[in-house]
């Protein structure tokens, strides 16, 4: 993806990007079904997909789930502001007829300093019901796991411990991806 692509605040030229990969991806699923590796339903995911550099995000979803973004010295703001309000079996997923359709886009033009995505079941953790923002007390030990790790390896072990927290984990009914 280009730097044009992340300054196109309209998001034309990041989605017709995701639209070439959703067509590769699917064709792939078609294969493996033809193959007999599996019927399509087993193929059925949300599809979370994000390119950042230091001139922007550009992030696109069919399915469900969060990205979260921090630009520096800002709150944290979802790149999708409809996290909350569908319902996760409404936005569809990778194996759904007209998938396209179901696709969300967003751009943020400008540096940022934390980006965050993860699957569904952590909406009910890390976004407040009232007003749908995104919550500081859930996002600020990821952020500082990123940020202050010397390395890949500190910033996994970071987050597999705040994932497998009593305060994430034991609130939680399914497996979650970050």
């Amino acid at each position: 993806i280009t730097d044009d692509a992340l300054s196109d605040t309209t998001g034309e030229q990041a989605r017709a990007l995701y639209l070439a990969m959703i067509d590769a991806i699917y064709s792939q699923l078609r294969r493996a079904v033809v193959d007999h590796v599996a019927p399509i339903q087993d193929f059925a995911t949300t599809l979370t997909v994000f390119v950042a550099n230091p001139t922007g995000v550009a992030a696109m979803q069919i399915g469900s789930g969060i990205i979260v973004s921090r630009r520096q010295n800002g709150d944290y703001s979802l790149l999708f502001s409809d996290a909350t309000q569908a319902r996760h079996d409404e936005r569809g997923y990778i194996t759904d007829r007209a998938e396209a359709d179901r696709m969300r886009v967003s751009v943020q033009d400008g540096p940022v300093a934390f980006l965050c995505a993860a699957s569904a079941p952590l909406d009910r953790l890390s976004i407040r019901r009232r007003d749908g923002a995104p919550q500081k007390d859930f996002f600020r030990p990821l952020d500082r796991y990123a940020s202050t790790a010397p390395d890949d390896v500190e910033v996994h072990r970071g987050i597999r411990t705040f994932l497998r927290s009593d305060r994430v984990h034991g609130r939680l009914d399914q497996d979650v991806a970050m």
